[in-house]
């Protein structure tokens, strides 16, 4: 029975101890099943997917350079972009006022390439493209151009302001160029002041400019140009002229169609001065005098039978002081007329023919050359017909027709030249 029960004793012991190993054996197998499937869960992680940066290059040329942005971020430079991103390009030349973009264009270029497409503007007149899924380089190339100096100034009494293709600028200002449009705006400094003129230093060319009020507007010229301002008063004062006539029985004196002295005469304002001869007498030739107008005395033109006009503009902004208009008039000469005959083709006139006015009832003008050694011949032409030949012609006024006339004589040399003087003259009833 002892032994029997120690033998169950031992029996006992070694199934627990089997049972133990058992369980370990299993405890082991569980853990390995464990991990084996922990390591199946990492392996089969996906892997996070970072989207491309594409370079963007720098392609321009020249005196200049690009910059890009993002269109979301106006404020940071880029060089490489998102697929899909809009694309701000910003051609920034070394000195805006000489150098531009060439015909203003770029173009977009995929990779390597050096050929490509434009890029477009956007309404805000920006360079723009989307970021395709490759890397691109902008080309384009800044070149210079001319520029010219533009100079404004006013005179007294006001100021001017100008703007070149419709930029503010101050004078002088050097960088216009040829074909800008340039606006000078003159302001009077008060209401008592108005613009006088615009004036351009050299003059431009007609239809480049035009003036409106106190606009004077115009195209650049390929030249440095000056634009003078000036002001007036708006009311210009007048003043009192008297009238002149040193010879008064031999003809009347009239300005603005007055023969009454003093006559008045605003500045700035145009003048007719209108000599009317008695019959047979004439204007006294250089006789018109102005005292006070500010002016040197005008041309006097012959305007009619025994009229005579000179216009001129009166002065502005003249010191009052006393105004004058004197003229004189004389008696148109009648009998011999001499001519001097030079070596050199020059003809010396004693007596008055060349613009006079003759009476038909005068008596005939008779007309000596002298000093005819060393030439062969004279002829006589009246009104363009054949008169006579030789040194001497007797013009008969009373054969002649009313109005205008004129009678040439011609002169052979013994060097075998010919010279001729022509006298224009009128003859009246």
């Amino acid at each position: 029975m002892r032994t029997m029960a120690k033998r169950q004793g031992v029996s006992r012991k070694r199934l627990s101890s089997r049972l133990l190993t058992g369980c370990i054996a299993l405890a082991g197998i569980f853990m390995m099943l464990c991990l084996g499937a922990a390591c199946k869960t990492d392996s089969t992680t996906p892997t996070p997917y970072y989207p491309p940066l594409w370079a963007i290059g720098n392609g321009a040329t020249g005196l200049g350079s690009f910059e890009f942005f993002d269109k979301d971020d106006l404020t940071t430079p880029i060089t490489e972009a998102l697929e899909d991103t809009i694309i701000i390009v910003k051609a920034i030349p070394d000195d805006s006022n000489t150098i531009e973009l060439e015909n203003d264009e770029l173009i977009l270029s995929l990779g390597t390439q050096m050929t490509g497409t434009p890029i477009a503007k956007n309404t805000d007149g920006d360079f723009e493209f989307v970021m395709p899924d490759n890397h691109v380089t902008v080309r384009g190339a800044f070149v210079s151009f001319a520029t010219y100096t533009l100079t404004f100034s006013a005179g007294a009494n006001g100021s001017v302001t100008a703007t070149v293709a419709g930029q503010a600028v101050t004078s002088p200002y050097l960088y216009a160029r040829g074909g800008a449009s340039v606006v000078v705006t003159a302001a009077p400094d008060t209401a008592d002041y108005i613009i006088r003129e615009f004036t351009a230093t050299p003059a431009l060319a007609s239809g480049t400019w035009n003036q409106t009020g106190n606009v004077f507007s115009f195209t650049m010229p390929a030249n440095a140009v000056e634009i003078a301002a000036s002001f007036r008063l708006a009311t210009l004062p007048s003043h009192n002229v008297t009238i002149t006539n040193t010879t008064p029985s031999f003809g009347t004196i009239s300005v603005n169609g007055s023969t009454t002295s003093p006559v008045s005469i605003q500045e700035d304002s145009q003048v007719t001065i209108t000599l009317t001869a008695n019959t047979g007498y004439r204007y006294l030739a250089d006789s018109l005098y102005l005292t006070g107008m500010g002016i040197a005395p005008p041309p006097v033109n012959k305007t009619g039978a025994n009229v005579w006009t000179s216009t001129f503009t009166m002065a502005e902004g003249i010191t009052p002081t006393a105004f004058d208009i004197a003229a004189a008039f004389e008696a148109i000469p009648t009998g011999a007329i001499t001519i001097t005959v030079s070596a050199e083709a020059g003809f010396t006139v004693d007596g008055i023919l060349d613009g006079a006015t003759l009476s038909q009832a005068a008596a005939p003008v008779a007309i000596d050359l002298l000093n005819m050694t060393g030439f062969n011949s004279a002829e006589w032409w009246l009104n363009g017909d054949d008169a006579a030949i030789g040194a001497s012609y007797t013009l008969v006024v009373s054969a002649l027709r009313l109005g205008d006339n004129s009678l040439t004589v011609i002169v052979m040399g013994s060097n075998g030249h010919e010279y001729s003087r022509k006298f224009d003259f009128t003859v009246i009833p």
